[in-house]
């Protein structure tokens, strides 16, 4: 990141991050003012393991954001398994969109997508019945997604979303379709227009949800224009 700390408007050019409007650490992919603050510990292998470090990075994050803001969110859905990181917050948190998996349940079989099975599958243990998960990670531009950082060639956006429609179809051939789909990770939420080309029911993300709660018009440029380009 290009720095620590950023408090930003929906009209800001750039996030911490060189990512471009609908990965959620860039501020054009919010309805609202942000402050965004890095958990400095809570690297990806800290988060993929749930350690201490984790936690540790996660609640130093939280305390500086503690009743500057109205609701307090992450941009990895496995902070969801970092136990007791956001202790001592007086602010609403919703870390995840793993933490709305019981009232995805509510609709029936469930499919996670996820940007990492494999880490999702280690983090959760068992899975609980009618739940599954659909691994993007053997999937070439998720798998760099896995280790993209600052500087880096840019991800296609093209091949993430073509990756997660042949992701999405693979398995509805082999395990049917479920009766709704969960969204993982912070990256995922942009393609939702794509993933309505050929799932109808229900999608549960974080970020349309933290939108709704706060009652503000989610962005829609980055997200149609994306769902209208892809060629699959």
């Amino acid at each position: 990141y290009s720095a620590k700390e950023q408090t930003a408007t929906p009209a800001d050019p750039s996030g911490l991050g060189d990512q471009p409007v609908g990965f959620l650490d860039h501020p054009g992919s919010w309805g609202c003012d942000t402050v965004f603050v890095v958990a400095e510990e809570c690297t990806p292998d800290e988060t993929a393991t749930a350690s201490s470090k984790a936690v540790r990075g996660l609640n130093a994050a939280a305390h500086k954001l503690d009743e500057r803001v109205d609701l307090i969110t992450t941009d990895c859905g496995y902070t969801l398994y970092a136990e007791n990181a956001f202790d001592g917050i007086s602010t609403p948190v919703i870390s995840s969109s793993l933490a709305l998996l019981d009232f995805a349940r509510q609709f029936g079989e469930v499919a996670i997508v996820a940007s990492s099975g494999p880490t999702l599958r280690n983090l959760m243990g068992d899975l609980p019945s009618a739940i599954r998960i659909i691994n993007l990670a053997a999937k070439p531009e998720w798998e760099r997604y896995q280790g993209y950082t600052i500087g880096m060639e840019p991800l296609d956006r093209q091949a993430m979303a073509r990756d997660l429609v042949e992701a999405l179809e693979e398995d509805f051939a082999t395990n049917g379709r479920p009766d709704a789909l969960v969204l993982d990770c912070s990256g995922l939420p942009q393609f939702t227009g794509v993933i309505r080309r050929i799932f109808a029911g229900p999608v549960v993300d974080v970020s349309s949800v933290v939108h709704w709660l706060l009652g503000i018009q989610q962005p829609q440029d980055a997200l149609v224009k994306l769902a209208e380009t892809v060629v699959l």
